[in-house]
């Protein structure tokens, strides 16, 4: 599933006790869980492609990344919607 992404640094390796759950060719460990309470991302789920044009530019093509969100933004924004949804279930169900 397309996600907006933009990072220099990366996690090379994971926690011994990690779950790994994505990723992708340019950056394998994309998102991992770490027991039942930590989770962590190296993407963007929770943005539009309009925020890109406010990121300070660091090692990006931010037009190039734009472009890329606007034309998987039919398709990502409902999924990470229903993730993000997914997530806020768990946290509250889990307190």
């Amino acid at each position: 599933m397309p996600a907006i992404e933009h990072h220099v640094d990366a996690i090379t390796a994971l926690p011994p006790d990690a779950v790994w759950l994505a990723e992708t060719e340019r950056c394998p460990y994309q998102a991992f869980r770490v027991g039942g309470r930590a989770w962590g991302v190296q993407f963007h789920p929770e943005v539009l492609p309009e925020r890109i044009r406010a990121w300070e530019v660091d090692g990006f093509d931010p037009d190039e990344v734009y472009a890329g969100a606007v034309a998987d933004e039919p398709i990502s924004t409902p999924i990470w919607r229903e993730v993000a949804t997914r997530f806020a279930k768990l946290v509250a169900e889990r307190g």
